[in-house]
C-alpha cells in the first residue's frame, strides 16, 4: 500500500517592523485549568470574539483586541457552571449571530455587537426549555431579501424546517412548515438558481422531492413529484445539481423505484422538470456520475445494462444523450471499478483512465467527444494487468505521471497526448522495482526549469528529492541526504526566497530543518534545532504558519520529544532561533489556532505550565495574512496533538460546503471515512483510541478544496 505525502505549500509574503515575543493575554481559567478548549472564534471589526472557559467552568463569549487590558468577557449568557454552548458564529449586517443557551430556553438564536448590552437572544424559536438548535447546528444556507435562511427545530426534537431572519425578533420567522407536526421535512441540498432556492424535502405524502422557495410562505412549493406516490425522488439519493445548461439545472433522481437514479433537468417549473433520458429502463439505475463539462456538453459514466459502466454524453436533450463509446467491449465496462475523472485537456481532447482489456486494467484514454475520437493513448502494460497511471502533473506541453510497464516498477512517464509521445522518462530505481512503488509521484516545486519530487532511490522506502526537466538526462537525484538505502524522508516543503525549505533526517541528527536551491551543493541542513541524534521534527511537523520581518515562523521540538515551541528562520543557521520557550523545560507549550488580528497581533492558544491552555499573542505590526495553501481554502486544526487517540478537528472554510473526512495510517491504509454536512465552520471530536500508537494522516476534501495534516497517537 502506498504512503501519502503531506505537502505544506504556501506563500503569502509578510511585511514587518520590530520583533516581539509571545505574551499571555489573560489567565481566563485561573491556575492550570484550560481557558481555551475548542476555540470557537470569529474576527469582528477590530476584535476577536471567542469562546472561553472561566473560573466557574462556564464556557462563555469573550473578546480581545490583542491587548491584555481589552481582553474581557462580553456576556455571561448562562450564569453558573453550565455554559452557554456557543456555536456557529455568522456575520450579517455587521452583527454576529450564533446559537447559545441561557439555561432557560435551550439552544436558540443570539446576536452580539461586541457589547454586553448588545448581546441578546434574537428569538425563542422552539418555545420553552428546549431549543431550536438542540440537535442541529445553526448554519445559514442562503441570503435573500434582507434575511438569512437557516434550519431549526420547530415543534419537536429533530423537526427541522426552513426559517429566515432579518436580525430582529419579529423578522425571525418560519418560512413554511412543510411537514406540519413534530416530524421534519428534512430540507437539504440547498441550491440557488434564478433568484430562488431549490432543495429536497418531504411533506409526508410524497417522500423527499424537489422544492423551491422565493423566501415567502406562499412561494415555498414542491416543484415536482418526481417519483409519484409516497416514495420520493431523493429518498436514497441526494439532490445535488451537476450542470447548468440552456436555462435548466441537471441532477440525479430516483425515477421508477428505490435507487433507480437517472439524469433529470429542471428550469424551476413543474412542466420544465423532466427526465432527460431513462438510460437503463425499468427499476434499475444507470447510476450516472463523474459529470464533466466539455465543449458545451456533459460527459459522464453510466450503464445501460448491456455494456457496463461506459462513457456517455448529453447536450441536455433525450435524443442528444448517448453512449460515446463501449470502451471495454461486452457486458463489462470501462469504469466498473474506477471512476470517470478527466485530469487533462490537451489538443482538443480530455484525458481520463479506463479499464481496457479486463477488470482493473487501467490505462490512459482520450476523447474529443466522438466515438472515433475516443481512443486508448497507449497500452503501457499490455495484457490485462494495467499500468496504474496516477499523479498526473502538466509541465510544459506534456503530462507527467507514474506508471508501471511490468518490467521497471512504477516509474516516471510522460505523454504529449500521442501514442508515440507516451514514454518512460527514466528508470529511477533500476530493475523490476520502481521509484514510486511505495510513494506517490507528487511534484512540489518548480525551479530552474525543473520540477521537484520524491522517489525511492536505492531500495523500498529510500525516499529522496529528485528533479526533472522532462528529459532522461535531466532527471536526477538532487542529493542523497541519508545515504545507504534508508531514506531521509523529506517533507513539509515550503518555498521561501529562492530556496525550498523542508524537514529531513540525515541519520545523524534526526528530522531537522533543511533547504535546497536545487543543486547538490546547495542542499544543506539549516540548523540542528534539537542537538544530537534526535530531531526538532521527530514528533512535530515542519509547517510554517506566518512570515514576518524576513522570517518564517514554525513550531519545533526544542529540548525533548513533543516539546514544541515557536521558532523563526531567515534562511541562515544563526538566524534560525527559538522565539521563546513559553513552557520552560521539556513539555512544550502546544501552540495552535494561529489567528491574525488587525494586521498587528498574532493570537494563538498555548500553555506555559503555570497556566493551562490560554490565549496568547505576539505584537507584529504589519502582519497581513496567515500562510495558506494556494490550492486549499480550508483551515484545519487538530488538538491536542499528540493525543491519546481522542482529539478535536476544527475546520474553517471560505464557503459552506460538504466534506469527506478520511484518516490514513502511514502505510496508506484508510482507517476512517465520514461524509460531513456542509459547513463553513465545523468542530468534530474523533476517537482513534482503538488504533495503534503512531502517526496518522487526516485528509479533508471538498469539491473546491483540500487540506491534510498529521496527528500522533501516543
Amino acid at each position: 500500500m502506498k504512503q501519502i505525502l503531506l505537502i505544506a505549500v504556501s506563500v503569502s509574503m509578510i511585511v514587518e517592523s520590530t520583533a516581539q515575543t509571545p505574551y499571555l493575554l489573560k489567565d481566563i481559567y485561573s491556575g492550570t485549568n484550560y481557558g481555551i478548549n475548542s476555540f470557537e472564534r470569529i474576527i469582528y471589526n477590530t476584535n476577536l470574539l471567542f469562546v472561553a472557559c472561566d473560573n466557574s467552568g462556564n464556557h462563555e463569549l469573550w473578546k480581545t483586541d490583542g491587548t491584555t487590558a481589552n481582553t474581557s468577557l462580553v456576556k455571561d449568557i448562562a450564569p453558573g457552571s453550565t455554559g452557554s454552548q456557543i456555536n456557529g458564529f455568522y456575520i450579517f449586517n455587521n452583527t454576529v449571530f450564533f446559537e447559545a443557551t441561557n439555561g432557560a430556553n435551550g439552544s436558540e438564536l443570539w446576536k452580539t455587537d461586541g457589547t454586553t448590552a448588545g448581546t441578546v437572544q434574537v428569538k425563542d424559536i422552539r418555545a420553552g426549555s428546549a431549543g431550536g438548535f438542540d440537535n442541529i447546528y445553526f448554519q445559514p444556507v442562503w441570503v435573500h431579501g434582507g434575511s438569512f435562511f437557516f434550519l431549526a427545530e420547530t415543534n419537536g426534537s429533530y423537526d427541522y424546517e426552513l426559517w429566515k431572519s432579518d436580525g430582529t425578533t419579529a423578522g425571525t420567522v418560519l418560512v413554511k412548515d412543510i411537514l406540519p407536526g413534530s416530524s421534519s421535512s428534512d430540507p437539504q441540498g440547498f441550491y440557488e438558481f434564478n433568484n430562488q432556492l431549490f432543495f429536497e424535502a418531504g411533506n409526508g405524502a410524497n417522500g423527499a422531492e424537489l422544492w423551491k422557495t422565493d423566501g415567502t410562505t406562499n412561494g415555498t412549493v414542491q416543484v415536482k413529484d418526481i417519483r409519484a406516490g409516497s416514495a420520493g425522488g431523493f429518498d436514497y439519493s441526494y439532490f445535488s445539481p451537476c450542470w447548468v445548461h440552456a436555462g435548466s439545472f441537471f441532477f440525479r433522481a430516483e425515477t421508477n423505484d428505490v435507487y433507480d437514479d437517472e439524469l433529470w433537468k429542471s428550469d424551476g417549473t413543474t412542466a420544465g422538470t423532466v427526465l432527460v433520458k431513462d438510460i437503463l429502463p425499468g427499476s434499475s439505475s444507470s447510476d450516472p456520475q463523474g459529470f464533466y463539462e466539455f465543449n458545451n456538453q456533459l460527459f459522464f459514466e453510466a450503464t445501460n445494462g448491456a455494456n457496463g459502466y461506459e462513457l456517455w454524453k448529453t447536450d441536455g436533450s433525450t435524443a442528444g444523450t448517448s453512449q460515446v463509446k463501449d470502451i471495454r467491449a461486452g457486458s463489462a465496462g470501462g469504469f466498473d471499478n474506477y471512476y470517470f475523472q478527466p485530469f487533462w485537456v490537451h489538443g482538443g481532447s480530455f484525458f481520463f483512465l479506463a479499464e481496457t482489456n479486463a477488470a482493473y486494467d487501467e490505462e490512459i484514454w482520450k476523447s474529443d467527444g466522438t466515438t472515433a475520437g475516443t481512443v486508448l493513448v497507449k497500452d503501457i502494460q499490455p495484457g490485462g494487468t494495467g499500468s496504474n497511471p496516477q499523479g498526473f502533473y502538466p509541465f510544459g506541453n506534456d503530462l507527467y505521471f507514474e506508471a508501471n510497464n511490468g518490467a521497471n516498477g512504477a516509474e516516471l512517464w510522460k505523454t504529449d497526448g500521442s501514442n508515440a509521445g507516451t514514454l518512460q522518462v527514466k528508470d529511477i530505481r533500476s530493475g523490476s522495482a520502481g521509484g514510486f512503488d511505495n510513494y506517490y509521484f507528487q511534484p512540489f516545486w518548480v525551479h530552474g526549469g525543473s520540477f521537484f519530487f520524491l522517489a525511492e532511490t536505492s531500495q523500498s522506502y529510500d525516499e529522496e528529492i529528485w528533479k526533472s526537466d522532462g528529459t532522461t538526462a535531466g532527471t536526477v537525484l538532487v542529493k542523497d541526504i541519508q545515504p545507504g538505502g534508508t531514506g531521509s524522508n523529506p517533507q513539509g516543503f515550503y518555498p521561501f526566497g529562492n530556496d525550498l525549505y523542508f524537514e529531513a533526517n540525515n541519520g545523524a541528527n534526526g528530522a531537522e530543518l533543511w533547504k535546497t536551491d536545487g543543486s547538490t551543493a546547495g542542499t544543506v541542513q539549516v540548523k540542528d534545532i534539537r542537538p544530537g541524534s534526535a530531531g526538532g521534527f521527530d514528533s512535530e511537523y515542519f509547517t510554517p504558519f506566518i512570515e514576518w520581518n524576513g522570517n518564517f515562523y514554525f513550531k519545533a521540538e526544542t529540548n525533548a520529544g513533543y516539546d514544541d515551541e515557536i521558532w523563526k528562520c531567515n534562511g541562515t543557521t544563526p538566524g534560525t532561533v527559538l522565539v521563546q520557550d513559553i513552557y520552560s523545560g521539556t513539555t512544550g507549550s502546544d501552540c495552535w489556532a494561529f489567528t491574525i488580528l488587525n494586521n498587528t497581533y498574532l493570537i494563538f492558544a498555548a500553555t506555559n505550565g503555570a497556566y493551562g491552555q490560554e490565549l496568547w499573542a505576539m505584537n507584529m505590526p504589519g502582519l497581513t495574512t496567515e500562510i495558506e495553501d494556494e490550492d486549499s481554502k480550508i483551515h484545519a486544526f487538530v488538538f491536542p496533538n499528540p493525543s491519546n487517540g481522542k482529539f478535536n478537528l476544527e475546520l474553517e472554510t471560505e464557503k459552506s460546503e460538504p466534506f469527506v473526512l478520511e484518516i490514513f495510517d502511514m502505510s496508506g491504509k484508510r482507517i476512517y471515512l465520514e461524509d460531513l454536512e456542509p459547513a463553513a465552520i465545523l468542530s468534530k471530536e474523533i476517537d482513534l483510541t482503538n488504533f495503534e500508537k503512531g502517526i496518522y494522516l487526516v485528509r479533508i476534501e471538498s469539491a473546491y478544496s483540500t487540506a491534510a495534516l498529521r496527528v500522533m497517537i501516543y
